[in-house]
């Protein structure tokens, strides 16, 4: 049984980690499987399992090369079609929607099963119209099109159908590997001791995450809590403008942009409180790793996410994705209570049950398994 994923790169993101992790899980459980990007291997982020197959659309990083991709989807669909033929993979699994679009016409005539995964809700992240209507014609001829969300699987079934639409959510992996750079808390806050008062962000920096928001919010907290910390890890093009608007507040010292860091685990059992101010979602990886360490989280109610997710004042807390004016008196409750902390935190944890990757793996397997193509 051969299996071949197809995603843009293997960098740092959401996406990015959920193809290494499956593609790893089904590794384990005896599938042969290979990884095709359209980026070089050089911005890989994530491990995969020496014996998975990596191949690699860009060999290099020149500007006439990525002229030439921008404007030739064509050559793209025929270096696809040619690594399709050479492989032979029973199933190809497309990450995100130009990978899908890309897969199925590039399988066309082919004898591959194709199967597609949408990572984020498709009215948030809206296309051109000439690549809406590629993707209305081109999961036609997807198989089988896995979305995150009930939500998402209902806009699909009627705005880009494939012939059948399931769906599946994110694992959480319990605990998080160690990888590099290894950046430990108290390397950024010195004075870090039993009462950390560490409010906790993850995810890229970029307008869809809403740090900014959480900035806001913060800013109001500090006035009557100086002793506070918060700390976003990630990285993205919203650096710049994160970083002015810190020292615009005059909160040097009390957030904090580390960056990436591949030691997740000790910030998530570092820190007291995980917020995602996301303006839009999918399904979260990094609120249900939180969760899955126990730690407390609040979650904006984004059409599609956090609500599949969040029990609201059970296992976490849901607000406005409209109005955050309540962020701080929320995050500011949770902080001074101990014991709701905990309480929240310890049903949060069961979520590393729930959505386990062994649990979520056997989802994907027997479907894979199910669309094998006789061959």
């Amino acid at each position: 049984m051969k299996v071949l994923f197809l995603i843009h790169s293997l960098s740092s993101g959401g996406a990015e980690r959920f193809t290494t992790t499956l593609a790893n899980s089904l590794y384990k459980k005896g599938i042969e499987v290979s990884i095709l990007t359209l980026e070089s291997k050089v911005v890989d982020f994530y491990e995969i399992e020496p014996k998975i197959k990596r191949i690699s659309l860009k060999s290099q990083n020149n500007i006439a090369e990525k002229i030439l991709r921008i404007f030739n989807p064509i050559k793209k669909i025929y270096e696809i079609r040619k690594e399709l033929k050479k492989e032979s993979p029973d199933v190809a699994i497309g990450i995100m929607t130009a990978s899908n679009c890309y897969l199925a016409i590039s399988a066309l005539g082919l004898n591959v099963k194709i199967l597609g995964s949408e990572r984020i809700h498709p009215p948030m992240f809206p296309l051109s119209k000439p690549w809406e209507f590629v993707r209305r014609i081109s999961y036609k001829h997807i198989s089988l099109l896995i979305a995150q969300t009930e939500t998402t699987a209902v806009w699909l079934r009627k705005n880009a159908p494939a012939h059948e639409t399931k769906v599946i959510p994110n694992p959480v992996i319990f605990p998080l590997p160690r990888n590099e750079p290894t950046i430990k808390p108290n390397n950024i806050i010195p004075e870090i001791g039993a009462e950390n008062k560490i409010v906790l962000g993850v995810g890229r920096l970029v307008h869809q995450k809403g740090f900014d928001r959480l900035i806001d919010a913060f800013h109001l907290i500090t006035k009557d809590h100086p002793e506070w910390y918060l700390v976003i890890i990630g990285e993205g093009a919203s650096r710049p403008q994160l970083e002015n608007k810190i020292k615009t507040l005059n909160l040097e010292r009390n957030v904090f942009l580390p960056g990436r860091v591949g030691n997740l685990e000790d910030w998530y059992k570092t820190a007291d409180i995980y917020v995602l101010p996301s303006r839009y979602e999918g399904f979260p990886n990094t609120l249900i790793e939180a969760m899955s360490y126990g730690l407390p989280s609040i979650a904006t109610n984004c059409e599609t996410g956090p609500s599949d997710i969040i029990d609201h004042e059970k296992n976490g807390i849901l607000i406005s994705n409209s109005n955050m004016n309540n962020l701080p008196e929320k995050i500011e409750t949770l902080l001074l209570s101990n014991e709701k902390r905990k309480k929240i935190g310890l049903e949060a944890s069961k979520i590393s049950e729930t959505l386990s990757l062994e649990r979520i793996t056997s989802q994907w397997a027997d479907l894979i398994l199910n669309n094998k193509q006789e061959k």
